[in-house]
């Protein structure tokens, strides 16, 4: 055996990390690869959450906000995200509409937050509401349904809420 693949707890600092790779070195492997051990980033997220602690995960976001716990997406994960009305945004949003030429869909953002006077009613955080589906014509703000602002459409999450938190289940 030339090669070895050697998982790491997440919590391993630069040091410890090198002391693992170095290791495989003397041990008489010609290539080591560290893997970093996603059960342990997994952990950290639910401490957080037992504390109420906001924390990050794979481009998601996990927030309290009241008395309730949110995941949702990043804002940076999906700022260059868009795509046709027609398609699936971010592999977990559909929109339907009205049949209109030229639209995408894309993140809302700081501009189209601003054009969504009633975010705030909706009850989500800030943070949920930035990186939420929204549908743009010509650099127009159409519709941002989960900010309140719908304006004839209707975002979807592909597969339904149970599918989603089947998929949280799963990590």
């Amino acid at each position: 055996i030339i090669q070895t693949v050697i998982t790491i707890p997440a919590s391993f600092d630069t040091v410890q990390s090198n002391a693992t790779k170095t290791a495989g070195y003397e041990s008489g492997f010609m290539n080591v690869v560290l893997l970093q051990a996603r059960s342990a980033s997994v952990s950290h997220l639910v401490a957080c959450a037992r504390d109420r602690r906001p924390a990050t995960l794979a481009g998601c976001q996990m927030l309290h906000h009241g008395p309730h716990v949110w995941i949702c997406r990043e804002f940076n994960a999906v700022r260059s995200l868009h795509c046709t009305t027609d398609k699936a945004w971010d592999n977990r949003w559909s929109l339907e509409g009205p049949d209109l030429p030229d639209c995408r869909v894309e993140p809302l953002g700081r501009k189209g937050i601003l054009m969504c006077e009633g975010w705030r009613s909706t009850g989500r955080p800030y943070a949920s509401i930035l990186s939420s589906p929204s549908v743009w014509q010509h650099g127009e703000l159409l519709s941002a349904p989960l900010a309140g602002s719908s304006r004839g459409w209707k975002a979807n999450l592909i597969g339904g809420a149970e599918d989603y938190f089947s998929g949280l289940l799963t990590h």
